[in-house]
């Protein structure tokens, strides 16, 4: 169903396309976004996002970390548009992985 990305071009071929599209992204979206593009295929835990992403700048728990995730899928279609998927692993974390074809 899914598998990781290898696409060295990944990054910036989403950012750009996501830049045609429109969507505007807030600084921290942004920053989210880029963190899970620079990661492909890894499963990445919430602590671990929050501890990149927030926890230097202090005042928020790690439930941010669901709150901007469910803004990304918002705002980008939970990525489907670009061939992509943000998965959610239960018990274990996120990824973002391509979505095979069938």
């Amino acid at each position: 169903m899914f598998q990781p990305l290898h696409r060295a071009d990944a990054p910036q071929r989403i950012a750009g396309t996501v830049e045609l599209q429109g969507a505007t992204l807030t600084e921290r979206e942004g920053e989210l976004l880029a963190y899970l593009l620079a990661r492909p295929g890894a499963v990445l835990t919430r602590g671990e996002l929050f501890d990149a992403l927030w926890a230097p700048h202090g005042g928020a728990t790690e439930n941010v970390v669901d709150v901007y995730l469910g803004y990304l899928r918002r705002k980008l279609g939970n990525f489907e548009e670009y061939g992509l998927a943000l998965r959610t692993l239960r018990g274990r974390g996120f990824q973002l992985a391509a979505k095979e074809t069938e």
